[in-house]
């Protein structure tokens, strides 16, 4: 029996940390992806803990993904 073979897109150090998820996606289509590796991990500065309401090392829930994210849904 045949399976499909997936690939992830690694996150990788030219694009922005806190940047956009749709520009990942387009890499990862365009090198046969079928997922990417979202750098989602831990509040890391003041300005995140403001933007947010979480504290320091913190893990990202869904709402602080959407306000660090510039176009997450």
């Amino acid at each position: 029996m045949l399976r499909k073979v997936s690939y992830v897109f690694p996150n990788v150090s030219d694009i922005r940390q806190r940047g956009s998820l749709y520009d990942r996606w387009i890499l990862a289509e365009k090198y046969n992806c079928d997922y990417i590796e979202v750098p989602a991990d831990f509040i890391k500065n003041k300005t995140e803990i403001q933007k947010t309401g979480l504290g320091i090392c913190e893990f990202l829930d869904k709402k602080a993904i959407a306000t660090l994210y510039q176009d997450f849904q």
